[in-house]
């Protein structure tokens, strides 16, 4: 299981390499998530339970298996706080990185 912090970019590379050659696609994909989320701002676009438009950091990311089978119904949850200090939780598919932040990791 991830921690709930970021790590190096070298971090992330040795653990996704890890994984891989294990063949180990699904914690590759939750690796390149969190490495994608963790730590940054994104933006609320869809889902019921938390209002569109909501910004905030990403302070929480966890995949959990909803269904009991063990290849299938895995899913993620991430936790954004946003300026006022509120955390609002929601699927991965709910967000996306707000657009200054990700005009600002392509130029890197």
């Amino acid at each position: 299981m991830l921690k709930q912090a970021r790590y190096t970019p070298t971090e992330y590379d040795a653990m996704f390499m890890f994984a891989m050659q294990r063949d180990n696609l699904s914690a590759a994909s939750e690796l390149r998530d969190h490495e994608k989320f963790f730590g940054k701002t994104v933006e609320v676009f869809k889902g019921r339970k938390v209002p569109h438009g909501t910004r905030g950091v990403v302070v929480y990311f966890k995949s959990t298996n909803y269904s009991g089978q063990p290849i299938v119904g895995w899913r993620t949850r991430i936790g954004l706080k946003d300026t006022e200090g509120n955390v609002f939780y929601t699927a991965i598919d709910n967000i996306r990185l707000c657009e200054e932040q990700s005009e600002a990791d392509n130029a890197k």
